[in-house]
């Protein structure tokens, strides 16, 4: 597996699952991402404080997963 120009891999290819924004939420540090009811993010990493990783629309960073639904309906895997 050769790496892309941005020195890391293309983070399409591993997407764990996508969330639906559920309530409204606005960054308040650097990194994190401002969120709008009906948004899907893009789930890339999840971890346990409650602070997943993922992508609107091309813009990444950190978001608070309590103000998401988790769309089961994408995801069937279990």
């Amino acid at each position: 597996r050769s790496s892309s120009s941005h020195g890391g891999h293309s983070e399409e290819e591993n997407v764990i699952c996508y969330v639906r924004v559920a309530f409204p939420y606005e960054a308040k540090a650097p990194g994190e991402m401002s969120l709008n009811v009906g948004d899907v993010i893009a789930v890339y990493e999840q971890d346990e404080s409650g602070w997943w990783y993922g992508s609107i629309e091309g813009v990444t960073g950190l978001f608070p997963v309590t103000f998401c639904m988790i769309d089961e309906d994408e995801d069937e895997e279990y």
